[in-house]
């Protein structure tokens, strides 16, 4: 017999299991083979030291205080009891955020030329778009709501800064800067940077205060996500604002608005990772 196959029957032969021949030529083997009669006694030891072995006497009231400490543990909400709440606390945020969204934009345009119900449907739109991205921010999934808070806190910027820096009276004074010349090179070079500091700004301020998960993959991809969402978020301040202005100031405004939407999350993400590796 070989040791292998000696030493996998080693265990059948310490409780009985083994008879007739199978059983002799193990023992014959164990005689010869000092190895596996070192094997086989450790393992005789070990199996006498486990059959001497009883289970100890459970502590006195056990029973009770395990069932007292489960009844104290706090109770998690299930699946079904959880799902309103996952439900309705985005969608009044979203409705919150989308009602003091329309009274800081709209009360920034001096001269609104969207009638009543085309801005309740727009506002309608705003709250379902908001409540989507509060969602997002209360994902259990770190990415999703470093992505979602960020283009909310870049949106929020925005908002807050309407009635103050609004979209018409900027181009106003881009206009009045140019003595009104609609076609220069130089007034539609300033609306271009200009629309790239309105939204820019706001969203590299979010993205190197929020953004720092999104660097996870790639700064680039992360910083797209985020600009797309928050370009989104801002697009009905954007029309509301721009709904009376001319085609072309507006393309021009836009264009810049775009373009910043996106490289602006993207420095933001870098500068914050940089930063972190820094303080490292």
């Amino acid at each position: 017999m070989e040791c292998d196959k000696a030493y996998d029957l080693l265990v059948e032969r310490r409780y009985g299991h083994l008879q007739g021949s199978v059983r002799d030529e193990l023992t014959s083997h164990l005689e010869r083979c000092e190895a596996c009669g070192i094997e086989a006694t450790s393992l005789d030891e070990l199996a006498s030291t486990l059959d001497r072995w009883q289970l100890p006497d459970p502590p006195p009231r056990l029973a009770a205080l395990a069932v007292k400490r489960s009844f104290n543990q706090p109770r998690h909400p299930t699946a079904a009891e959880a799902r309103p709440a996952r439900v309705f606390v985005p969608l009044g945020l979203g409705l919150a955020a989308a009602a003091l969204s329309m009274i800081l934009v709209a009360g920034s345009v001096p001269r609104l030329s969207i009638p009543a119900l085309p801005l309740g449907l727009i506002g309608a739109v705003w709250a379902a778009m908001y409540g989507a991205a509060f969602a997002q921010a209360l994902h259990r999934e770190l990415r999703m709501r470093a992505l979602a808070r960020t283009a909310l806190l870049g949106a929020g910027l925005v908002v807050l800064a309407a009635p103050v820096l609004s979209i018409p009276s900027v181009v106003d004074t881009c206009r009045h800067f140019f003595a009104g010349a609609r076609g220069s090179f130089g007034l539609n070079l300033l609306l271009f940077v200009a629309g790239g500091l309105y939204t820019g700004i706001p969203i590299f301020v979010s993205a190197a205060t929020c953004g720092r998960a999104l660097e996870t993959t790639s700064v680039i991809r992360g910083g797209s996500h985020a600009g797309v969402l928050f370009a989104i978020l801002i697009a009905p301040a954007v029309y509301i604002q721009c709904a009376a202005l001319a085609l072309g100031l507006v393309a021009t405004w836009m264009a810049g608005s775009l373009l910043a939407a996106v490289a602006g999350p993207t420095a933001g993400i870098w500068v914050a990772a940089r930063i972190a590796a820094r303080q490292a």
